[in-house]
């Protein structure tokens, strides 16, 4: 498998961003790129300075000193793109932010995407949330990979570290054979 520089995967990311309802608003002086994305104009047909405009976007809202970001990806260096079923992206543990919409019970790195999507939220979702993605209607389509970190003290386990909506969608609207695709650390 072709191996994908870290900082590729990390621009890709803050690009996939840039129009979302939660994370759009942290990205500043993107209104170009906002356009380019709500376009759909691939992440590979940007330019070189503006991949490298997203990658310094990403590190300061997303891998800033302290993130749960800069610490799973701290010693990443290149990804692989990888095709996950429904079983393997729902073994995929969910970071610790989304179980606060779920019962105490619900504990980080015990608590898989499967578990996260399938249990009844305990708290108010609001209108944009991902468990809010409904289970009919728009067929998955896929504009982005989702982002996986491997967890070195638990063997071929990972977390979901971006992708929730995109996850969420993918597990209510693919059928059962249906892929999703996945950046992976190369260990």
């Amino acid at each position: 498998m072709a191996k994908i520089p870290a900082d590729d995967v990390y621009a890709q990311w803050a690009y996939s961003e840039l129009n979302s309802l939660e994370q759009g608003a942290l990205y500043v002086g993107v209104d170009d790129l906002r356009t380019k994305a709500a376009d759909n104009v691939p992440f590979t047909e940007l330019s070189p300075q503006e991949r490298a405009f997203l990658l310094r976007q990403w590190r300061e809202v997303r891998a800033f000193d302290g993130s749960i970001f800069a610490a799973e990806l701290a010693n990443v260096k290149t990804f692989q793109l990888e095709y996950w079923t429904k079983a393997q992206l729902g073994s995929a543990y969910i970071l610790q932010h989304f179980l606060q919409w779920l019962a105490p019970d619900h504990k980080f790195l015990e608590t898989t995407l499967k578990d996260w999507i399938e249990a009844e939220p305990s708290d108010v979702l609001s209108a944009h949330h991902p468990l809010r993605t409904p289970s009919t209607g728009v067929s998955f389509t896929q504009e982005a990979p989702v982002t996986a970190a491997r967890l070195p003290q638990l063997v071929d386990r990972f977390l979901l570290l971006d992708g929730y909506h995109r996850a969420a969608h993918f597990w209510k609207m693919a059928g059962p054979a249906s892929e999703i695709a996945v950046f992976v650390p190369v260990q």
